[in-house]
């Protein structure tokens, strides 16, 4: 593992930076690696998604739990009806500052990220929702990734319910999981209920007719969401 590797002492700067580099390493442990061992993994487990009718039908039936591990502000706000808020990451905990905090804070402020970290409940969390493996998972969040190639993404796209999925079934959770087809987004396509404090509202853009603008299109995409010529109009703001 790479937190047991002995690195050679350095002087000076360099030390300095090898030093908070291993701590960074070490806190990063309980994340998913790179998508492509990720997306290998998914396949060679044989994952599968599912429509939001079908997703809404499995969960009805009690033998299956909508699993939204978008942010809980994003899940008060709205989510599909009935599913249960599992976040995957949650913002940085600043009051338990170390070196591996301070060099991801530093890393993802001046990428304009906002600064998260793993959930340390999650796999539990996720667990317990199996009610003793009673039930099985399926995964989802905003746009949903996906596992289909395509020109842009030639192994698919990452998304936090697909890192669900992998850390669930590679974790010992439980091998009954499976991933919401286009996420929330596409549970609002398909007219499906929802629950929250407010409305959703889809997070490409506040322009009609998205789905048939090229640019949008390609804003939409690099963003993980899949869209489609029939998607209903998104309403403006």
């Amino acid at each position: 593992m790479l937190a047991q590797q002995r690195i050679a002492p350095v002087r000076g700067r360099a030390s300095a930076f090898g030093r908070a580099r291993c701590v960074a390493v070490r806190a990063e442990q309980g994340r998913v690696p790179k998508w492509e061992i990720v997306h290998k993994v998914l396949m060679d487990k044989g994952l599968r998604s599912v429509t939001p009718e079908d997703a809404k039908a499995m969960a009805d039936s009690g033998k299956w739990v909508l699993v939204d591990v978008r942010p809980p502000p994003q899940y008060k706000q709205a989510h599909p009806a009935g599913a249960i808020n599992i976040p995957l990451y949650q913002p940085l905990d600043m009051s338990k500052m170390d070196m591996g905090k301070a060099v991801r804070f530093v890393f993802y402020s001046l990428n304009g990220v906002t600064p998260v970290e793993a959930n340390p409940e999650f796999l539990a969390q996720l667990k317990a929702a199996t009610q003793g493996g009673e039930r099985g998972i399926i995964t989802l969040c905003e746009a949903g990734g996906t596992m289909k190639p395509s020109i842009n993404f030639p192994i698919g796209k990452a998304s936090r319910s697909l890192q669900a999925a992998y850390r669930s079934l590679t974790e010992g959770v439980t091998d009954q999981v499976l991933h919401l087809e286009r996420g929330v987004y596409g549970w609002y396509q398909a007219d499906l209920d929802f629950e929250g404090e407010g409305e959703y509202s889809p997070e490409i853009s506040r322009t009609p007719m998205a789905a048939a603008d090229p640019t949008l299109k390609s804003t939409a995409a690099s963003a993980g969401y899949e869209m489609r010529p029939d998607d209903k109009v998104i309403n403006k703001k």
